[in-house]
């Protein structure tokens, strides 16, 4: 259903790009309930429904989130770590575009927690 159909069928005078991001944002919402209730899966479709909205409308504040939270969902479903540190890098990158400190800060830290968590495992204490 594209943006307008959605406008319609919400009966809203949201204008798409506002709407796409609200949806996004919610649909990011969902990926980590999912995600915190062992419904991994689930959550990696969840994000992957989301982002197409969010790139379409160039909701880069939303795009940054939903690659932080693809990185989460890809690191608990044992992706490559070549995956995982490419959406981590591209939230970043993303988010720094936008200046949003907080969003490259919540970036930043989630990344920083994931490598710690690796260097850990790598030398077998988990």
């Amino acid at each position: 259903m594209n943006a307008e159909a959605r406008l319609t069928a919400l009966g809203l005078g949201l204008p798409a790009p506002l709407l796409s991001c609200a949806e996004s944002a919610s649909v990011g919402l969902k990926a980590q309930a999912l995600h915190l209730a062992d419904r991994t899966y689930e959550a990696f479709e969840a994000i992957s429904e989301a982002e197409a909205p969010a790139e379409e409308f160039k909701q880069h504040a939303c795009r940054a989130e939903l690659h932080r939270l693809r990185s989460v969902v890809l690191t608990a479903l044992g992706a490559e770590e070549t995956q995982i540190v490419a959406s981590f890098c591209a939230a970043i990158s993303i988010a720094k575009e936008q200046k949003a400190v907080l969003l490259v800060k919540g970036a930043e830290a989630t990344y920083a927690e994931y490598r710690r968590r690796a260097s850990i495992a790598s030398i077998g204490i988990l």
